[in-house]
């Protein structure tokens, strides 16, 4: 495998309730063989199911774009999920 640095070169929130979804401390690379963590935001408006699509692309030539599917609920029945 590559030693090379994962480079993030986008991460777009698409999807019918994107715009109740937010990303922060999206690294812009990651060195080989290291993580990295980053954060969704969640702005639930109104009540129900909310969904999303987050596309991340980078310089992964045998992975391509990495899409994270992101379902959430809204309203006054939800509650925080614990650690």
């Amino acid at each position: 495998g590559s030693v090379d640095a994962l480079t993030i070169s986008n991460a777009v929130l698409t999807g019918a309730d994107a715009a109740q979804f937010s990303i922060s401390n999206m690294p812009a690379s990651v060195a080989a063989n290291a993580t990295a963590s980053f954060t969704i935001n969640f702005d639930g408006q109104g009540s129900g199911d909310k969904v999303a699509v987050l596309t991340i692309s980078n310089n992964d030539a045998s992975e391509g774009e990495y899409i994270i599917n992101i379902h959430a609920v809204a309203g006054t029945l939800s509650s925080e999920p614990t650690a």
